[in-house]
C-alpha cells in the first residue's frame, strides 16, 4: 500500500515538471536559466549606498563656522563675530592708534582690533586726547590808580590853575583841629582831615593834617586838586 502512495506522488511530481517545462518552453524562456538566476539571486546581498562628505571646516551660515566630518556631521561650532568666508571666520582689522574708547577712556586699538592700555581721563576724552579740568579764568578789573596825593608844608606856597584860573595855595594856620589855607592871601575856615574846601573855580581835598606842636615836628598837608 505504501509502494503505491510513493509511486502515485512521484508520478505527479513528474507530470508536474513536465507541464511546467512545457508551458516555459512554449513562452520562450529557458527554464534552466531561470532556475540559475533564482539561485543567484538568492545568494546576493543588498546593501545601501551609504553617504560620505570630505572632511573639512564649513560656514553653517555668515556668522557661524563648524568642522563638518566624513559621515557629514558637525562638530566645533564657533561664532564669526566679523562673519565667515570659505570655511573660515573673517579677521575683522582696525587702523592702529591711540583712540577714545567711550565718553571717558582712552586706549590703544591694535590692527587686530583689540584695545590695550586703557587709561580713565576723568574730564572726558575728546580726539584720542584726555581732557584737562575747565578752568574758568576771572578777570578782575583793576580798579583806577588812586591819585597822587600833594605835600604842603608850613611856609611853602604852591601855583596851581584851576578853571583857566591862576591860584596861590599856602597854609596860614595849622592845629590840632586841623588847618586854615591861604588862597590868593585869603585864609580859609578851619578844615579837617578828608574834607573839601571849594574857593572860586578851585576845589582842595585836604586829605591828612599833620602837627606835631614842638620845635622841629611836622606842620605840614597831604591834598588833592579835584
Amino acid at each position: 500500500m505504501v509502494k503505491k502512495l510513493v509511486l502515485l506522488l512521484s508520478t505527479i511530481i513528474v507530470v508536474g515538471v513536465a507541464i511546467l517545462y512545457f508551458l516555459l518552453s512554449g513562452n520562450g524562456i529557458d527554464p534552466l536559466e531561470v532556475v540559475a538566476n533564482d539561485t543567484i539571486t538568492l545568494n546576493q546581498t543588498i546593501t545601501t549606498p551609504t553617504e560620505t562628505c570630505n572632511a573639512s571646516w564649513q560656514c553653517l551660515d555668515e556668522n557661524t563656522k563648524a568642522y563638518q566630518l566624513e559621515n557629514c556631521s558637525y562638530t566645533q561650532e564657533s561664532a564669526c563675530s566679523a562673519g565667515c568666508e570659505n570655511g573660515s571666520c573673517i579677521i575683522e582689522t582696525c587702523a592702529p592708534g591711540w583712540k577714545c574708547k567711550g565718553e571717558y577712556y582712552r586706549a590703544y586699538q591694535s590692527d587686530t582690533c583689540a584695545w590695550v592700555n586703557k587709561v580713565k581721563c576723568d574730564f572726558g576724552c575728546l580726539n584720542a586726547t584726555c581732557q584737562n579740568e575747565t578752568v574758568t579764568e576771572t578777570t578782575t578789573e583793576e580798579a583806577p590808580a588812586a591819585p597822587t596825593s600833594n605835600l604842603l608844608k608850613m611856609g611853602e606856597i604852591f601855583n596851581v590853575t584851576s578853571g583857566g584860573n591862576y591860584y596861590t595855595l599856602a597854609i596860614y594856620n595849622i592845629g590840632a583841629e586841623g588847618v586854615q589855607l591861604s588862597i590868593n592871601g585869603k585864609s580859609s575856615p578851619w578844615i579837617s582831615d578828608n574834607t573839601n574846601y571849594t574857593s572860586g573855580s578851585l576845589t582842595i581835598l585836604v586829605k591828612d593834617v599833620y602837627f606835631q606842636p614842638y620845635s622841629g615836628g611836622k606842620q605840614e598837608i597831604t591834598y588833592l586838586i579835584n
